[in-house]
């Protein structure tokens, strides 16, 4: 993922957003099948262990969070602070 705060020095385009997003979206709908990794390396142009890296990376995004942010889905989780009271919430959505 292509983290984005307000006031990041070079943010990210709305462009930009919505093709990691659509990446994500395509990573996450693959994950089952055996040729992901094939289609990242030759689609993406991703080295073994970088193609490796990011499948494993939206897999525990699932596992966390139980939903992959992209380009049509909003992922909110809890974020828990210690010694704070309340949870505040953590959105990732495509910036518009």
């Amino acid at each position: 993922m292509m983290p984005f705060w307000r006031g990041e020095r070079t943010p990210r385009t709305h462009e930009m957003g919505e093709k990691v997003g659509a990446l994500c979206r395509e990573v996450a709908v693959g994950s089952g099948d055996p040729t992901l990794l094939d289609w990242l390396r030759a689609e993406c142009k991703l080295d073994p262990a970088a193609a490796e890296s990011l499948r494993d990376y939206l897999a525990k995004q699932i596992r966390v969070a139980g939903a992959i942010p992209d380009d049509r889905t909003v992922a909110d989780r809890d974020l828990p602070r210690p010694g704070r009271r309340g949870r505040p919430r953590g959105a990732h959505t495509v910036r518009r």
